[in-house]
């Protein structure tokens, strides 16, 4: 059963975007600029995983399957979605969205811990083209 919340995901992609547009204004401070977009990574990441999990918990519910490619939590349900029923999605396809998904959730690592590594903005982009990318394909499902 998939899991209704309020706030919906796709609001994480929205607040991204939202979050994009301050980073960018003309007057803004460096070190603002930097966690504003650090923040914007963030969402995206979250955007696409709580579909995901949606998703692996209504095939799984709690008792999603270890992995012994995963390192923790987020990477097995991550994993998971490779087992999951899909009509429009193969087995191929199914590897590419978790590929893309271990890929977003590197950007948001570094986005929370490697403060002493600053983002690009070709990384920024690449990130929010990803994000986007692997939300519609989640929605699709």
């Amino acid at each position: 059963m998939m899991t209704m919340y309020l706030y919906e995901t796709d609001n994480n992609l929205k607040v991204a975007n939202r979050l994009f547009s301050i980073a960018n204004e003309d007057d803004i401070d460096p070190g603002f600029k930097e966690g504003v977009e650090r923040a914007a990574i963030g969402r995206l990441y979250y955007g696409c995983y709580l579909i995901l999990c949606d998703i692996v918990e209504a095939k799984y519910g709690e008792n999603i399957p270890h992995n012994k490619n995963a390192t923790g939590t987020h990477e097995r349900t991550i994993f998971a979605l490779e087992k999951c029923p899909s009509i429009g999605f193969n087995k191929r396809d199914k590897k590419e969205i978790v590929s893309d998904m271990i890929c977003l959730k590197g950007y948001r690592i570094h986005a929370d811990y490697k403060k002493n590594r600053p983002f690009t903005s070709r990384q920024i982009d690449i990130a929010t083209e990803l994000a986007k990318d692997i939300h519609e394909k989640l929605k699709r499902f």
